[in-house]
C-alpha cells in the first residue's frame, strides 16, 4: 500500500551556528510572511539590531482565482514592516512578481508602490543605515518645563504640556472661530475635476512620513486611477452637503528643540505638524487655483513660495549691490525686519480678506476657508505689507522671502522712519515685529588699514554671509563638521561601496558646502579653501591619504567621478545669471543687474584694482563666452532675449 507524502506549506529561515545565539525572536506573520529579529555586535562594542522579513507571494494564478489574498499580504506585510526607528529593515523572498500590483497593467506603478512606500530600495537602506551609523545619534530625551519652571519626569507628562502650550499658542487670543462653511449648502459653482485631484497626487513626494491615517503618499500616487474619482466624489460631496472631513484637520504634531536655545521651555520648541495625504491633496488644488492671482498681488518682491524664485536670487541681488560698493565709491544701508511668530499669530479671517482682495472667487475662497478652519496647524501668510519707500536711482529697496523683509536705502534716515510705520501696519493684521531683533547693516568699504574688517561681511541673509570669503570658510567648517558625523561609514572601505560613500557624501556634505554658492566672489585662495577641503573629504573616504598612498588630484577626481568644486561653483553662477536674466524686468535681482551694470556709471571708480566682485565675475565670464559686458540698455536687452534661448555654454 502506498503511503502519502505529507506536504507542509510555508516558509523559514536557515539559521547558521554563528548567529545562533544573536537571534533574538522569530515570528509567523501567515503563511506567506516570517520574520527574524537579531542583534548583531559591531566592532565599537555596540550592537545593531535588524529585522528579516520573508515573503512568499502568491502567483498570478492563485491572485485571480482569489483577488483578496494580495490586498491581505499587504495588511500583513504592513504589520511585519513596522520596527523602531534604530532598527534596519531587510525585504526578501519570492514575490512572484505579484507584491505591490494593483492590477493586470500595474505592474511598474506596483513596483514603486512597494518601493516608495514601505522603504525597500536602496537609497532608503542607505540613509536609513547612515543614520544609525552616524557619530552622536543617541538623542537625548526631549526636555520640556511645566508652567512652573521645573522639568517634566514623564514622556506623557511631557506631551501633555507641549499639547497644550501649542493649543495656546494657535488659538486666538481674540476668539476668532472660522466656520468651515457660510451659508447654504451648494455644490462648488466649478466643481473639483478628477484631473485636478490626479495633478496633485502627482505632486505629492515619495518618502514623507504619513499622517494620523497611516496612509502614505505613495498609496495615492501610484493607485491615482482607483483614488482619484473616490477623491474627487468625497471633496465635492464635501462642499455639497456641507460636510466636514474629519480627516483634513487631523494632524501628528512634532515637537524638536530650536538649535542654539535652551532646553526646558516650551518656547523653544519648534513645532512640525505630520498631516493627512488627504489634506495634502485638497490643499494643491486650491493652490493650483489661486497661485496666478497671489503671484500677481504679491508683487515682484517677494521669493517665498513662487514658481521660479528662491532665496538664492535674493542673495544673488544684494551681493551685486555689495560689487558696486566694492568698484564705486558707493555704499549703502539695510534693513532687516524680523517678526515673532508670524505664520502663527495672523488671523485667518484676514487671509481670507487678503485673497478676495486679490481677486479670488467663492469657489477659491471656499476651498481656502474648509482648509482653515480644519487646520491642526496650517502654513499662513500675509500679503500685507506697508508702502515702501521711493528710489530716484530704481535701485531695489524692497525684499521678501517669506516673513524675512530687508529695505535698502541710500540712507538709513528714511528705514529708520519706515520701521514703526511697518510695525503699526502689520500690527494690525495681527503681525509683530520684533524691533530688538531688527537689524540694520551699512555696507561700505572701509580704508585699506580696516579694510576686510567691516561688520557687514558678517552679515546673515537668508542662511548665507553677506561676504562671499566668509560664507565660504564658514560653509567649509560645516562641511567638516557633517563630514566627521559619519566617519563610522567613511572608515568602512571594505563593507560599503565607494559609490554608496560618494552618493551620501554628495547628499549630507557637498550640499552644504555648496548652499548658495551661485553668487560667491571670492580670491582664488579662499576658493582654493574650498577645493582642498573636498579633496580632503574625498582622500578619507578613498583611502588614498599620504604615506599608504600618493596620488595626483587629477587621479584622485577621476576616481570618484567628480570635479573641483570651484568648477562647479562657476556653472552654478553662470547657470543662476541666466536663470536672472529671464526673470521679469521689475525683480530685485533684475533691478540689481540694472542698476550695476548701467546706472552705476554715475558714481566714481575707485582707484586701483577693484576687490574681486560678482559684476567683475560676470563680465569675465560673458566675455570668454565673445559676448561683452552689457554696458547700454540695448545690449542688456539683446542679452536677455539671448539667455531665453537657454543655450547651455
Amino acid at each position: 500500500m502506498e503511503q502519502k507524502k505529507s506536504i507542509h506549506h510555508g516558509l523559514g529561515f536557515v539559521i547558521g551556528p554563528r548567529l545562533q545565539n544573536h537571534v533574538i525572536a522569530y515570528g509567523r506573520v501567515s503563511d506567506r510572511i516570517a520574520t527574524l529579529d537579531l542583534s548583531l555586535p559591531l566592532r565599537n562594542g555596540r550592537t545593531a539590531k535588524c529585522r528579516i522579513v520573508n515573503v512568499y507571494g502568491p502567483t498570478t494564478e492563485k491572485a485571480q482565482e482569489n483577488p483578496l489574498l494580495v490586498e491581505a499580504l499587504y495588511d500583513e506585510l504592513s504589520n511585519a514592516i513596522e520596527i523602531p526607528s534604530r532598527w534596519l529593515l531587510f525585504v526578501c523572498g519570492d514575490f512572484n512578481s505579484k507584491l505591490g500590483k494593483l492590477s493586470k497593467t500595474d505592474h511598474d506603478a506596483g513596483l514603486n508602490l512597494c518601493i516608495g512606500s514601505y522603504g525597500m530600495d536602496d537609497c532608503s537602506k542607505m540613509f536609513r543605515a547612515a543614520r544609525a551609523l552616524r557619530v552622536g545619534t543617541s538623542t537625548p530625551s526631549l526636555l520640556v518645563h511645566n508652567t512652573e519652571g521645573h522639568f517634566i519626569a514623564t514622556d506623557k507628562g511631557k506631551a501633555d504640556g507641549i499639547r497644550e502650550w501649542f493649543l495656546h499658542q494657535f488659538t486666538d487670543p481674540d476668539g476668532e472661530k472660522l466656520d468651515p462653511f457660510q451659508g447654504d449648502p451648494s455644490p462648488l459653482e466649478v466643481p473639483i475635476s478628477e484631473d485636478e485631484v490626479k495633478r496633485a497626487i502627482a505632486s505629492l513626494r515619495n518618502g514623507r512620513s504619513a499622517g494620523p491615517d497611516g496612509v502614505s503618499n505613495e498609496l495615492f500616487k501610484y493607485g491615482s486611477d482607483i483614488t482619484s474619482p473616490v477623491l474627487t466624489s468625497i471633496l465635492n460631496y464635501a462642499f455639497e452637503h456641507q460636510d466636514p472631513i474629519e480627516a483634513i484637520g487631523d494632524g501628528t504634531l512634532i515637537a524638536l528643540p530650536k538649535p542654539k536655545k535652551p532646553p526646558g521651555p516650551p518656547a523653544n520648541l519648534r513645532p512640525i505638524t505630520l498631516l493627512n495625504s488627504i489634506r495634502k491633496i485638497l490643499s494643491t488644488v486650491a493652490l493650483h487655483r489661486i497661485r496666478d492671482k497671489i503671484d500677481n498681488f504679491t508683487g515682484p518682491y517677494q521669493s517665498g513660495f513662487k514658481r521660479g524664485r528662491s532665496c538664492a536670487d535674493i542673495v544673488w541681488a544684494q551681493r551685486m549691490l555689495v560689487s558696486v560698493v566694492m568698484s564705486k565709491h558707493w555704499d549703502f544701508h539695510k534693513m532687516g525686519i524680523d517678526m515673532s511668530r508670524a505664520f502663527d499669530t495672523v488671523k485667518r479671517s484676514k487671509i481670507l480678506e487678503v485673497l478676495d482682495q486679490a481677486g479670488c472667487n467663492n469657489d477659491e475662497l471656499r476651498l481656502v476657508r474648509l482648509l482653515l478652519s480644519a487646520a491642526l496647524e496650517t502654513v499662513r501668510r500675509s500679503s500685507a505689507r506697508p508702502n515702501s519707500p521711493v528710489s530716484e536711482l530704481g535701485m531695489p529697496l524692497e525684499m521678501e522671502y517669506a516673513d524675512d523683509v530687508d529695505y535698502l536705502d541710500e540712507e538709513k534716515a528714511p528705514l529708520e522712519r519706515l520701521l514703526p510705520v511697518a510695525a503699526r501696519n502689520l500690527k494690525d493684521s495681527n503681525l509683530f515685529v520684533n524691533e530688538g531683533k531688527t537689524e540694520f547693516t551699512h555696507v561700505y568699504l572701509a580704508d585699506k588699514p580696516r579694510r576686510g574688517e567691516e561688520e557687514w561681511r558678517k552679515s546673515k541673509i537668508l542662511g548665507s554671509l553677506l561676504c562671499s570669503s566668509a560664507d565660504i570658510e564658514a560653509r567649509c567648517i560645516m562641511g567638516n563638521i557633517a563630514f566627521r558625523s559619519f566617519c563610522k561609514i567613511w572608515i568602512r572601505r571594505s563593507r560599503v561601496p565607494l559609490t554608496r560613500k560618494l552618493q551620501l557624501y554628495n547628499a549630507c556634505c557637498v550640499s552644504i558646502m555648496l548652499f548658495n554658492c551661485n553668487s560667491w566672489a571670492a580670491p582664488r585662495t579662499v576658493i582654493e579653501k574650498l577645493d582642498t577641503c573636498h579633496r580632503k573629504h574625498l582622500r578619507a573616504i578613498t583611502g588614498l591619504q599620504w604615506p599608504r598612498s600618493r596620488v595626483t588630484n587629477d587621479t584622485l577626481y577621476k576616481v570618484c567621478n567628480t570635479e573641483p568644486l570651484s568648477v562647479k561653483v562657476e556653472k552654478l553662477r553662470w547657470s543662476l545669471f541666466g536663470h536672472i536674466l529671464r526673470m521679469p524686468q521689475d525683480t530685485p535681482a533684475q533691478k540689481a543687474l540694472e542698476f550695476s551694470f548701467l546706472s552705476s556709471k554715475r558714481y566714481k571708480a575707485r582707484r586701483g584694482r577693484h576687490c574681486i566682485n560678482l559684476l567683475n565675475l560676470l563680465k569675465g565670464d560673458l566675455k570668454r563666452r565673445k559676448l561683452g559686458p552689457p554696458t547700454t540698455e540695448k545690449k542688456l536687452k539683446e542679452l536677455r532675449e539671448l539667455a531665453k534661448q537657454k543655450t547651455r555654454q
